[in-house]
């Protein structure tokens, strides 16, 4: 049984409780016959008419509920989504959390942890991300590419003059691996302005 059929139940025997009370009619009337436009009918009447009217109140009610609904979507999608720089959105719902909150208080996800500081994805402000440079060191350093792509262009070609010496293979692992444990601040300062 659903909640919604459970709780029109609920409320059609509560309506028709009320009915038989005779607070569901107007006031100075004596008793739930009294002045009651169905006091000819039988009492199988009675809850008939009262099943029509909790069945439009309940239809009533639904509708409220569904045109609010409905209103707090459009307020929701008509307001402007920004965010301060101290501010995020939450994963799974959307909601505009704080940067360092691991988990959402409005629906209890929790977040992606926060980037550290050797993060090998990272991208300096001209492009040039330290993961890639790094991989162009390791597999194609000995003719000097991971140099071009940092924009070292002189070293880039000293690379490739001396490429049949295997000294700049060795060197380029070498600077393979700095680049991987460089930090971000360092990288960007270093390669970031080329």
């Amino acid at each position: 049984m659903t909640a919604g059929f459970h709780l029109q139940a609920v409320l059609r025997e509560l309506f028709i409780q009320r009915l038989h009370l005779g607070s569901g009619f107007p006031r100075g009337t004596e008793g739930p016959t009294a002045g009651n436009p169905l006091r000819n009918l039988h009492p199988e009447g009675i809850r008939e008419k009262a099943k029509e009217r909790s069945n439009r109140y309940i239809a009533q009610a639904q509708e409220y509920r569904l045109f609010n609904t409905i209103k707090c979507i459009c307020r929701t999608m008509s307001e402007t989504i920004s965010k301060s720089p101290n501010e995020k959105f939450c994963t799974e719902c959307g909601a505009r959390i704080n940067v360092k909150a691991e988990i959402c208080p409005k629906c209890g996800v929790r977040q992606s942890p926060a980037p550290s500081a050797n993060n090998l994805d990272s991208v300096a402000p001209n492009g040039r991300s330290k993961l890639a440079a790094a991989l162009f060191a390791f597999f194609l350093g000995s003719i000097g590419v991971h140099k071009f792509y940092l924009g070292r262009i002189g070293w880039g070609v000293v690379y490739i003059l001396f490429c049949w010496t295997f000294i700049p293979s060795i060197v380029s692992l070498i600077e393979g691996i700095m680049l991987l444990v460089m930090s971000d601040a360092e990288f960007n300062r270093k390669y970031g302005n080329c």
